[in-house]
């Protein structure tokens, strides 16, 4: 073949096509989210939230505390049980966090971002609920000028610390992938803040009301000790010699035989139809609120000092007795008036 005719042939061949390549799928080091990473997820975040809820009641009682001059009875009974939940409910919290960052996905989908949504939400909301309150606490003592400072600082740290809280569970909830720290640092921090918190709700508060038992049990029950005296007198037309002859039982029981109540019957002479005597203890602290101006004097000789309803939840601190007096319906009194008068 002439070499013409085969560059003709060659010009009107067809052109051979070579496929372009095909792009790979890109192979994700991640582990596929399974059951078990999405019920650790739910309950790290759930557990968080649910140790913030005592946090806010342990913060706000400590901080008052330490604020209002140590007189915070009321905050303060109820600290060890903040911290006994604390402590469980954050340690679950810490051992979800730990099985489940093993596993957690840098970019959450389907049911793991509908469950990080869920939580995310609620947290935001709770950290502008506790900002916008700590914004209204300022703005309101400052408006009508009433009310103490101490409580409205006590309220305004409360209020700033639960939102920084909040704010932060919210960051570590969405974990954003460019912050891989914040997982660690979340953790160590919630650990760091509570055992801070404990330490200083422990020789506060709870310290204070493992000390007043005393006081609270006298304050709780005192109140029955003198019906059943009243009583007494109705069914004998006379004061009892002692607490003993008295038919109590639990814990109006406990302050009479342990010696924490003393009784002083007869302390001014009767004049009928009352009686007169006296409630006495040792108590820890002053009761919230007394006030040594305005409290009743504590002469015994003058009739006038004695009250028939006594404010059994109002003392200072060290011994205080109540003095009490007491108008008698009892039917052997009135039977020997009767005959008294008509001699």
């Amino acid at each position: 073949m002439p070499p013409s005719e085969a560059i003709e042939l060659q010009k009107n061949a067809p052109a051979l096509k070579i496929p372009n390549p095909q792009p790979q799928p890109s192979i994700s080091n991640e582990k596929p989210v399974t059951a078990i990473t999405l019920l650790l997820q739910w309950l790290m975040y759930a557990f968080y939230g649910w140790a913030l809820i005592a946090f806010i009641y342990l913060i706000s009682s400590t901080v008052y505390y330490y604020l209002n001059g140590k007189n915070a009875a009321s905050y303060a009974s109820l600290s060890p049980y903040a911290i006994t939940a604390i402590v469980i409910l954050l340690g679950i919290a810490v051992l979800c966090n730990v099985l489940y960052q093993k596993n957690e996905p840098s970019t959450k989908k389907g049911s793991a971002a509908a469950i990080m949504i869920i939580h995310a939400v609620i947290f935001a909301l709770f950290a502008i609920g506790a900002l916008i309150a700590t914004i209204f606490i300022i703005v309101a003592y400052y408006v009508s000028g009433n009310g103490e400072s101490s409580v409205v600082w006590a309220g305004f740290i409360t209020g700033l610390l639960v939102f920084l809280l909040y704010a932060v569970t919210f960051i570590r909830t969405i974990n954003p992938p460019r912050f891989k720290w914040i997982n660690r640092t979340y953790m160590i921090g919630m650990i760091a803040v509570a055992t801070l918190l404990i330490v200083f709700a422990i020789i506060g508060p709870t310290l204070r009301t493992l000390n007043s038992k005393n006081d609270q049990l006298i304050e709780n029950n005192i109140g029955s000790v003198a019906t059943t005296i009243s009583d007494k007198l109705n069914n004998d037309g006379t004061l009892p010699e002692s607490l003993s002859s008295l038919n109590l039982s639990g814990n109006a029981l406990k302050i009479t035989m342990n010696n924490i109540l003393t009784y002083i019957p007869n302390s001014l002479p009767a004049s009928y139809p009352y009686f007169y005597y006296e409630l006495c203890a040792n108590f820890k602290y002053a009761s919230s609120g007394y006030n040594s101006s305005t409290s009743t004097s504590q002469n015994a000789d003058d009739s006038a000092n004695y009250s028939d309803f006594p404010n059994y939840s109002s003392h200072p601190s060290g011994h205080y007795c109540y003095l009490v007096s007491v108008a008698s319906n009892s039917p052997i009194l009135n039977s020997s008036t009767s005959t008294t008068s008509n001699n």
